[in-house]
């Protein structure tokens, strides 16, 4: 009997030891379920705390780089997704990576309507546009942008893109009208200075010289307050150009005198030297501008913008064309070419000017002028060329090699570089026009709708509409196509779509 009551206690022990192991281990386990997720969610909240500091530091390379690194991590219905998202496309927005922007931007306020950053969002959406050049379509969003948050902490950027926008439609009025509204809310020291510099070109095309003349002297006063050399350069160069534009030859001569003394090494050296030819011939003085053009030519810096280059022979090869004859500017080009041996994007542009001397002056010598453009094709490659270059070629062989035509325009749009997609979007479209395949007669209207809706190209906006209505009119059965009816919306969304990029060690712009 006891030791059956023994056996029975220790039955009963044993059981309740058992299941106090099990609750112990059940507990255990929830522990490590939990725990981690707990650790998780501070680490997500310590991340985005790091997101916002390194924004407001500035730090956007390193806010890139972590935000990438979480984007890899998170799940689209992490409750969190719509921050990270809105950090990683501002990251982007600030390092130039403007198409990856677009395409983390473009649909955020479908996917967050409901974001504390969806106001955020939608301006850096809206701007992000205009850096890449879309104008049309970049103006039609800053435009809902400024209607929908008129008290936004983005207003002032939002208006200073728009009057942007406006000097590029040349409508000068309207981008002085934004100007004003932007300098009565503005208190960024910054865009106050890219405001005063974007009012004077305004003013400028209106011949609104005097007040040009004191918008620029104010932006230079604004750039030495901030220290920014290049926008005291800048300052100045236009400034030499709109004295002179008054006739006030000294003063635009102190102001260049100016600009040699402390800025003869910037990117703005070639311009100044030519915006400097006509007061230096009321003065008497060419044969200094002569002589210090081709000493900036002879030791220009790799760094110079190659089209500000391209402009500045261009003016120049004018002035010494009319003064002296087709012939010496030709010859004295040549010299210079001579010089500059080593500099391959300045052989580029010498050949240029040469050539649009000729093609100006004598158009007749039209084998002579077929040299020079095969003399660029076999001396340089694709690759090596600015992309003005590449364009200019590219509109050449338009009539004469569509396949060279063709693989010139996707050269430059591979390169990347928004501001003269439109050109090679429109050169590609025109090609495809005169194809009879049904699928390039598509890709050519899609062409043309990029230029008139995204880009809104003024050069080439009323011949785009030209060129489609054409094409509909001879090709009646692609009326009902999805490349005619899709909306404005979907194309944005198409044209957004990730698109290769050639990485060159030679990029011209």
């Amino acid at each position: 009997m006891n030791r059956r009551y023994y056996y029975g206690v220790l039955t009963v022990v044993l059981h309740l030891v058992c299941q106090i192991c099990i609750h112990a281990d059940t507990d255990s386990a929830s522990d490590r379920i939990v725990h981690p997720n707990g650790h998780l969610e501070i680490k997500q909240l310590k991340s985005i705390e790091d997101f916002k500091l390194l924004f407001e530091q500035g730090d956007f390379q390193q806010l890139l780089n972590k935000t990438q690194e979480y984007l890899l991590g998170y799940e689209s219905e992490d409750c969190d997704f719509d921050v990270v998202t809105f950090f990683a496309a501002v990251s982007h927005y600030h390092a130039g990576n403007h198409r990856a922007a677009h395409n983390l931007l473009n649909s955020f306020s479908t996917k967050y309507p409901n974001s504390n950053y969806l106001e955020s969002a939608q301006f850096y959406s809206a701007s992000n546009l205009i850096k890449m050049h879309w104008w049309r379509a970049g103006s039609s969003a800053l435009n809902d942008f400024i209607q929908r948050f008129p008290d936004s902490k983005h207003l002032a950027d939002a208006f200073y893109d728009r009057a942007s926008a406006d000097y590029f439609f040349k409508d000068y009025n309207s981008c002085l009208n934004y100007i004003i509204k932007l300098e009565k809310i503005n208190d960024d020291p910054h865009l106050d200075l890219r405001t005063k510099l974007l009012k004077g070109y305004a003013l400028k095309k209106l011949a609104r010289l005097a007040e040009s003349e004191g918008a620029f002297l104010i932006a230079k006063n604004k750039a030495r307050l901030i220290k920014s050399s290049q926008s005291i350069a800048k300052s100045l160069f236009n400034l030499i150009v709109v004295s002179a534009d008054q006739g006030r030859w000294r003063d635009s001569s102190s102001y260049y005198y100016i600009f040699m003394n402390d800025f003869k090494d910037s990117i703005y050296a070639i311009n100044a030297v030519v915006a400097g030819i006509r007061m230096m011939q009321q003065m008497d003085n060419e044969d200094e501008i002569m002589e210090r053009f081709e000493e900036i030519v002879s030791s220009i810096s790799p760094n110079t913008n190659v089209k500000n280059l391209s402009d500045a022979l261009l003016k120049y090869s004018t002035f010494v064309q009319k003064k002296y004859g087709t012939s010496t500017i030709l010859v004295q080009l040549g010299n210079l070419l001579g010089r500059c041996e080593e500099s391959s994007f300045v052989r580029e542009a010498l050949i240029l000017a040469q050539l649009d001397i000729l093609e100006k002056h004598i158009p007749a010598n039209d084998q002579e002028i077929e040299v020079y453009y095969r003399e660029i094709i076999y001396e340089f490659n694709f690759e090596s060329l600015s992309v003005p270059a590449l364009l200019k070629l590219a509109s050449h062989y338009r009539s004469k090699d569509l396949n060279l035509a063709s693989d010139l325009y996707r050269e430059v749009l591979d390169r990347g570089i928004s501001r003269y997609d439109s050109e090679a979007i429109f050169g590609m479209a025109k090609i495809q026009s005169l194809s009879s395949d049904q699928a390039k007669l598509k890709s050519s209207i899609l062409g043309f709708r990029k230029v008139i809706e995204i880009y809104g190209d003024v050069l080439l906006q009323e011949e785009s509409l030209s060129e489609l209505n054409k094409l509909i009119e001879n090709h009646k059965e692609l009326s009902e196509s999805l490349e005619i009816l899709m909306s404005n919306s979907e194309l944005i969304a198409l044209v957004g779509k990730s698109r290769r990029v050639v990485n060159k060690k030679i990029l011209r712009n």
